[in-house]
């Protein structure tokens, strides 16, 4: 009986003695495992931070940059209106438009505008200045002169009732097709009105074929236009 215990107590410790040192061992590997593990994850972020050169050296990758998806303003002009308008003054209209987006903007004729002394149907241009003239003015559209800096320098497109009465001293005969009002007036007889009428003709008409033409326009009758017909030409 005391040889049965005894032998039992051994068996009992070998079986212990074998489960602790199985247990050890798995408990040891699975530390092995995990740690491998560990570094693999730890070392994702740090491998996706370099590069492998060609010659061996090591580079930075460079992250990518988030581009904006908002849409990009549209562009705008900026032209200058003056004259017989009822808000003078600087504004920004879209690119490509014409001359009447421009009166639009500065609030539309005023009551001593001359309405058709300015073509509304053209093109306007960034840093333009417009001028609409009142009853007894002659001045038009002014338009930027171009400058090696790029810079818009505006300038009066039309001369001045001075310079083109002294053209027409000099003997130069007015291209009723190509004048503006002022050269228009600059011919004795022809005053704001029919400088007016006669450029409202020819934009209606695609041009005068003859100078005889200007008995069409109102206020110009025979008498007038022998007086006139001798100053002027339709260039042809």
């Amino acid at each position: 009986m005391m040889m049965s215990e005894k032998k039992q107590r051994i068996i009992f410790l070998t079986v212990g003695i074998v489960l602790l040192c199985t247990a050890a061992i798995l408990l040891q590997s699975f530390k092995g495992q995990f740690g491998k593990e560990s570094a693999n994850v730890a070392s994702v972020p740090a491998a996706s931070q370099t590069i492998e050169a060609s010659d061996g050296v090591q580079g930075a990758v460079t992250q990518p940059q988030q581009v904006s998806s908002s849409p990009s303003l549209p562009a705008k002009w900026v032209v200058y209106v003056t004259g017989a308008v009822k808000k003078p003054g600087v504004y920004n209209v879209p690119v490509d438009s014409r001359v009447y987006v421009a009166l639009n903007a500065a609030g539309g004729f005023t009551d001593k505008a001359v309405p058709e002394a300015v073509n509304l149907a053209a093109m306007l241009q960034d840093g333009m200045q417009i001028h609409f003239p009142a009853k007894g003015e002659s001045r038009s559209v002014s338009a930027p002169a171009a400058s090696g800096s790029g810079a818009a320098q505006p300038q009066s497109v039309q001369p001045t009732a001075k310079a083109a009465a002294s053209a027409q001293m000099a003997g130069t005969l007015v291209n009723i097709n190509t004048a503006t009002a002022a050269e228009l007036e600059s011919v004795k007889g022809i005053g704001p009105k029919t400088a007016a009428a006669i450029i409202q003709y020819r934009e209606a008409h695609n041009g005068f074929a003859r100078i005889e033409d200007l008995l069409q326009i109102k206020g110009i009758g025979a008498k007038k236009y022998d007086a006139i017909k001798g100053m002027i030409t339709v260039g042809k």
